[in-house]
């Protein structure tokens, strides 16, 4: 009980700061209409999982029992990803995705119901780990000697596609929608 009491504080930058509610103010603030309306799950959950890797980053999360934490969330998505992807391509009945599941700690009721809902939205579960794995190489590349302006220009973009972000991450450059 007490090591979930300490899940707070990346649960917290996961869904509002850095994570989510940032991303969707700094979208939603954007000058152009036609960007404030676009989300994209790949960047959006890549960038909450990334915030919960700044903690680490910046120096809030430093505790072997924090970064257990992390790794746990990590293993969570890792897992989710791999029912998702088993469910979607048939490779995994749904039996086998329940019981994967409750290696996360689900019981076997919440697994199974988890399970039929990933069937609901394909692909969803794999968004989280293919982009964070996305946001970690271009923080590799473009922000490790600036965490802030690389969040910053991050954010500026709006969710545009990758490729477009590192276009814009490589040169330094906003766009034109602020």
């Amino acid at each position: 009980q007490k090591f979930y009491n300490k899940e707070y504080r990346v649960l917290a930058a996961h869904e509002t700061w850095p994570g989510h509610h940032l991303l969707d103010i700094c979208r939603w603030n954007l000058a152009s209409p036609s960007l404030r309306a676009v989300e994209q799950p790949l960047f959006y959950e890549g960038w909450a999982c990334f915030a919960e890797e700044m903690l680490s980053f910046t120096g809030y999360l430093t505790t072997p029992a924090d970064h257990l934490i992390i790794a746990k969330r990590r293993l969570w998505r890792a897992i989710r990803g791999k029912v998702d992807l088993g469910l979607q391509t048939g490779s995994m009945p749904l039996e086998k995705a329940a019981a994967f599941l409750t290696l996360t700690g689900m019981t076997v009721d919440q697994a199974a119901a988890s399970a039929r809902k990933y069937l609901l939205n394909p692909g969803y579960q794999l968004c989280y780990t293919l982009g964070l794995k996305t946001f970690l190489k271009l923080y590799n590349r473009y922000g490790k000697n600036d965490i802030s302006r690389f969040s910053h220009l991050v954010l500026d973009q709006g969710e545009i596609c990758f490729n477009d972000l590192e276009d814009r991450l490589q040169t330094g450059q906003k766009t034109n929608n602020q």
